[in-house]
C-alpha cells in the first residue's frame, strides 16, 4: 500500500467517524416495559395471542418510523399526526399496508 493509498484511506475512515457522530446526535433511546402475568383467566381471555400480535405490530409501527425519520432526516420535522399507516411485508414479500389506531 503506497503512502497516497493509505491517506485516503485514513481521509475515507476520519470521513465516515464524523458521519456517524452528526448522525448519533439526533439519535435517542426509546424503553418500553411490559410485564405479563401467567394466570388462567390471561389465557382463557386470549391475552396471549393479543400481545403477539401487538408486538408484530409495534415492529411495523417501529420500522415504518425509522423509515421516515430516515427521509426527513430531523426528528422536529415529524407529527404523529401525519403517520396514519405502516408498510410491512408477509413471508412472500407483498406488501402489506396497515392503520395505526
Amino acid at each position: 500500500m503506497t503512502d497516497e493509498q493509505r491517506l485516503q484511506k485514513n481521509r475515507q475512515i476520519k470521513e465516515t467517524r464524523r458521519a456517524t457522530a452528526v448522525r448519533r446526535q439526533s439519535q435517542f433511546p426509546l424503553t418500553f416495559t411490559l410485564k405479563v402475568r401467567n394466570e388462567r383467566r390471561n389465557i382463557k381471555n386470549n391475552v396471549f395471542s393479543e400481545l403477539q400480535l401487538l408486538f408484530a405490530e409495534a415492529k411495523w409501527v417501529r420500522n415504518s418510523l425509522i423509515a421516515q425519520l430516515n427521509s426527513i432526516r430531523k426528528i422536529s420535522e415529524f407529527s404523529y399526526k401525519d403517520f396514519k399507516s405502516v408498510v410491512h411485508y408477509d413471508k412472500d414479500k407483498n406488501e402489506i399496508v396497515s392503520e395505526v389506531k
